[in-house]
This record gives structure tokens, sequence and C-alpha cells, in this order.
């Protein structure tokens, strides 16, 4: 993948997560997943590449977005916010990829028959 590519795909997450956080939703952290899912899907990648890509993710945005959030409110308050948020990320990127498997699978499925 290009590094622009790269540095494109984590402004558009740390932008999700933030408005996210911002507006207590995870809206745009979903919407971000979906797009994330579709394109590397289609790219070939299995689901723990993925996975480990968000993880790695979620070790690059922490010390970005409480840079952020500074003086905002307790350090620790702030950390489950985003770790909740990230976990909620990788849970929709799971549910997301299984979901267009079972679409891929049913649609090979129906040409068969």
């Amino acid at each position: 993948m290009p590094a622009s590519d790269l540095e494109s795909s984590l402004g558009r997450g740390l932008a999700a997560i933030v408005e996210s956080l911002r507006l207590g939703s995870s809206q745009p952290v979903e919407e971000f997943v979906l797009g994330v899912c579709d394109i590397r899907t289609r790219q070939g990648f299995e689901i723990g590449e993925v996975i480990d890509a968000l993880l790695v993710f979620k070790e690059i945005a922490t010390p970005v977005l409480l840079e952020e959030s500074e003086g905002s409110e307790s350090l620790a308050a702030h950390l489950l916010r985003i770790d909740t948020c990230m976990r909620g990320m990788i849970a929709a990127f799971g549910d997301a990829f299984s979901s267009q498997l079972l679409q891929s699978l049913e649609s090979v499925s129906n040409t068969m028959m």
C-alpha cells in the first residue's frame, strides 16, 4: 500500500473516531469501517490482516487522541472512551467482513444452482 493511501486512511480513521467521541455516537466509526471493509475485501485482504492493522492503528491513534482532548476529562476516563470506541471499530469491521463474505458465498451458491 502506498504511503499516501496509508496516510489518507489513517486520517479518515482518526476523524471518524474524533467525531464519534464528540457526538457520543458510533455512526462515524461504523461508516469508516464499512468503507475499509469494502476496499480491503476487494483487494483480497484476510480478516486477520485488517484486524491486525486496526490494532496497530489503535496504538498509533491513542496518543494523538489523548493530545487532542488534553484537559477535557480525566486521563483514565478518556482512555476508556478511546478504548471502547476502538473495540467497537474492530467489532464492526468483523461484522461487516463476515456479512460481505456471507453475501459473496450466497452469490456463488446461487450461480451454481
